[in-house]
């Protein structure tokens, strides 16, 4: 875990991605659609032009539009907020323009971790977001409010009161009022945390039908910044890796996939 756009490597799994979704097209074949996560803190014209040709899903983590809060829950700073919130604010306007002129297919806000401060500052966040899409000719955004926490990377802070870790229906009083309405000029789309990785009944049915049945074995495929394909995404270490996109084809570790069951490496 870490900022996708600064990995050594950036331009080297880009080129694969695209060049395994080319490959499979011409054979006439679906591809696998690529996500990528960032904070949108390091938003430089090379960089994205490396994205673009290989992703199809940009995923930009943007908490809230507080700068103390902000500063807090990305550094552990309230002093840095300020300064680290505009350059989001540049990264983002960038996204957003690509994705206005189609070059993104698809372009997510994550409005995460979920904290007091990121639901306190929700209406606050929305607004800052819809007028910034507006100021670039963007006529809708995608948003998905996670609901859950979890520390996978662990730069996750315990909460010093029961009460600021909040695990479940975070954003339940702020549906009604957001989700498919317009604001600033800009349709809004809230999307369940749940729909994010289970995007039809075919998801949901393969977790019941599988073998080993498992959220996230049947929901994603989960490959690290350096080609390790982990059978499940809280295997930040890639500890229980099952094959490398350097060293191994898709095809081999979808075979290893189907024999391993989740018991065998879960924590």
């Amino acid at each position: 875990y870490g900022e996708t756009f600064i990995h050594t490597k950036l331009q080297e799994v880009c080129e694969r991605y695209a060049g395994f979704k080319a490959e499979l097209r011409a054979m006439g074949r679906k591809a696998p659609l690529i996500s990528i996560v960032s904070n949108a803190s390091q938003m430089d014209d090379a960089r994205l032009d490396l994205a673009v040709n290989a992703v199809d899903i940009l995923k930009l983590s943007f908490p809230t539009c507080d700068p103390e809060h902000y500063g807090e829950i990305m550094i552990g700073n309230r002093d840095q907020g300020a300064r680290l919130l505009e350059i989001a604010k540049t990264g983002l306007a960038k996204c957003m323009t690509l994705h206005r002129d189609g070059k993104i297919p698809e372009l997510r806000i994550h409005i995460s971790p979920p904290t007091r401060h990121t639901h306190e500052n929700f209406p606050q966040t929305i607004d800052f977001l819809t007028r910034l899409a507006a100021d670039v000719g963007l006529d809708h955004l995608r948003v998905v409010p996670f609901a859950s926490t979890s520390n996978r990377a662990g730069s996750v802070k315990e909460a010093s009161e029961p009460d600021e870790a909040f695990l479940s229906d975070l954003y339940r009083d702020h549906w009604r009022t957001y989700h498919k309405r317009n604001l600033n000029g800009v349709h809004v789309t809230l999307l369940e945390e749940f729909r994010v990785f289970f995007p039809s009944l075919s998801n949901v049915l393969s977790v019941l039908t599988h073998r080993f049945p498992c959220v996230w074995k049947a929901g994603s495929m989960a490959i690290d910044s350096s080609g390790n394909f982990r059978l499940c995404i809280n295997d930040v270490a890639s500890q229980a890796a099952l094959g490398n996109l350097h060293t191994d084809s898709i095809a081999t570790i979808v075979q290893r996939v189907k024999t391993v069951g989740p018991a065998k490496i879960c924590v």
